[in-house]
């Protein structure tokens, strides 16, 4: 399915990688930023990933890299370093097949709008009965709203966006939700076997 054109919008390829199991995974997010710049939505990025986003997994785990594609039908793909955005857990190995999942809101209703995230490489001791403990949630929870409203007040403002590619129109994200029950994503399930 070919990228559709949506003005403004971006999309951004986290490219996570796991030192001890030599594992990568990928999440894309879209973000909205009036400049039209990757530079400037991989500054913003950059600035505000927070260590509370990363307190579920271990410090094999680390995103050093995004990849950035302007959704206005001719700009080609860039790739931008991150700085120090690892895992903060102090002990234990990451689990491969299961991951944190945050669910992104907008305003309105149905599948195109609202997205997931499946955030890769779960720390063993974060873990419970296939959920995620509490003050993990919370943490987590706390991490991903603070990461949201520091961009939106970033100069210039980056806001984090729900891209529908079937309807080609990007809304506003109004709330993300960390699951508390852990999920596989098939496609990275796969690539264990």
């Amino acid at each position: 399915m070919p990228l559709p054109e949506i003005p403004n919008v971006f999309r951004v390829a986290f490219n996570w990688e796991n030192s001890a199991s030599g594992g990568t995974a990928e999440n894309v997010m879209h973000f909205l930023s009036e400049t039209g710049d990757s530079e400037a939505v991989a500054a913003a990025i950059n600035s505000h990933y927070s260590a509370l986003m990363l307190s579920f997994t271990v410090p094999t785990t680390k995103c050093p890299s995004v990849s950035i594609t302007p959704l206005d039908g001719t700009t080609a793909t860039s790739t931008w370093s991150l700085a120090g955005v690892e895992g903060s857990l102090s002990a234990g190995e990451a689990l491969p097949a299961v991951a944190v999942v945050a669910t992104l809101y907008t305003a309105l209703r149905g599948r195109s709008y609202r997205g997931r995230i499946y955030l890769p490489y779960v720390g063993e001791s974060v873990a419970e009965s296939g959920k995620v403990k509490p003050a993990y949630l919370a943490d987590l929870q706390g991490g991903r709203g603070d990461f949201q409203a520091d961009l939106e007040g970033n100069a210039p403002p980056v806001t984090l966006v729900v891209a529908s590619y079937k309807e080609e129109v990007a809304n506003a994200v109004t709330s993300i939700l960390v699951q508390p029950v852990l999920a596989t994503q098939r496609r990275r399930q796969s690539q264990l076997r």
